[in-house]
């Protein structure tokens, strides 16, 4: 089974998904490729609902085949109903967790940033969106790491330690 890991935006979960394997799937960037745009455009074309169909549909892919030792989702896959449940059937789900100031500070610094929620919603909504989300994260997760003060490689081997990757 692979491992899975979760939570916000800028997290770290590509970052250290990239670390535990070089050949990591990450979510966003398979849909990003899938769609030939990004996923802020795509969002804005078609709708949040079609794009998490999307997002269903890879996520089940992904965990019904071999194609992946570890998985870096993006962070609101865990809205869907339909991805909580795929998530609860997995062993190796693992909660990549930062306090809010920590991920505006990663998010604000990262040029390249072009996610639809970060882009779309003020600081009010963002927060709303980051503590509607926690309890859902620590249901999900068999495992959380902390990476408010980690780096990416740090995050990387407390998994190791804690997962049987």
């Amino acid at each position: 089974m692979p491992v899975i890991l979760i939570g916000f935006m800028a997290a770290g979960k590509s970052s250290v998904a990239r670390i535990l394997d070089e050949n990591f799937v990450d979510t966003d960037e398979c849909l990003s490729e899938k769609f030939e745009m990004s996923i802020s455009e795509y969002v804005s074309k078609y709708g949040t609902d079609a794009f998490r169909q999307q997002e269903t549909a890879l996520l089940a892919d992904l965990l019904s085949s071999d194609r992946a030792q570890v998985i870096a989702t993006g962070g609101g896959i865990i809205e869907s109903k339909k991805n909580q449940s795929l998530l609860e059937l997995q062993t190796d789900v693992v909660y990549l967790q930062a306090d809010f100031s920590t991920l505006l500070q990663r998010l604000k610094k990262d040029s390249l940033c072009q996610r639809f929620i970060f882009e779309n919603s003020d600081l009010s909504d963002l927060e709303q969106i980051y503590k509607e989300r926690l309890p859902i994260y620590e249901q999900l997760s068999r495992v959380t790491i902390d990476t408010t003060h980690l780096t990416a490689s740090e995050a990387a081997e407390l998994i190791i330690e804690k997962t049987p990757f």
